[in-house]
């Protein structure tokens, strides 16, 4: 008969030797390591969507809403890891950016009527400027790839002091 403790010691054994297996083949593999983080984003995702329910109310477009942007974000973050450019960083801005519109678009719609116009207006101003920031930055990032930030450096202007009113007075005639 096989005694219980054994039984649970292989087992333990078994299961380290598999996480070490997966956490070295994720050192070597980037891809590997990329995939399987969005096959996570996708089951953390589901298992939301089914935390959240059904229905067509406020409060489940609101759940779903944040569990997408979540996994976007996930997913974005994944990318910048794998690939380190600055397009890939461009587009992680880009979709937090998103994921904060849609999140805040459904907490606009859980607003009062007369609320509702105002806060999505307010969400897509928030969502230009951080689109509009992102190309900035990635416009940034660009030059400074090719090596001209350097040369873009803005030169400290030097400001004389300029005299005063009564001085300047007591030297007209």
């Amino acid at each position: 008969m096989l005694d219980f403790s054994k039984v649970i010691s292989a087992f333990l054994t078994a299961v380290m030797a598999g996480c070490a297996v997966v956490l070295l083949s994720g050192a070597v593999n980037p891809e590997a390591q990329y995939v399987r983080v969005v096959q996570t984003a996708d089951v953390h995702f589901q298992v939301a969507e089914n935390r959240c329910g059904t229905g067509d109310t406020p409060q489940f477009r609101l759940c779903i809403a944040l569990a997408l942007a979540d996994k976007w974000r996930t997913v974005a973050d994944a990318d910048v890891k794998l690939h380190k450019t600055a397009e890939a960083r461009h587009a992680q801005r880009v979709m937090n950016a998103g994921g904060n519109l849609i999140v805040a678009l459904q907490k606009c719609a859980a607003q009062a009527i007369w609320e509702q116009s105002n806060c999505r207006e307010q969400a897509k101003d928030v969502f230009r400027r951080e689109v509009s920031r992102a190309r900035v930055v990635q416009a940034h990032e660009h030059d400074c790839a090719s090596g001209s930030c350097a040369a873009r450096a803005i030169p400290r202007i030097m400001v004389k002091a300029v005299a005063p009113k009564a001085a300047l007075a007591r030297r007209s005639i």
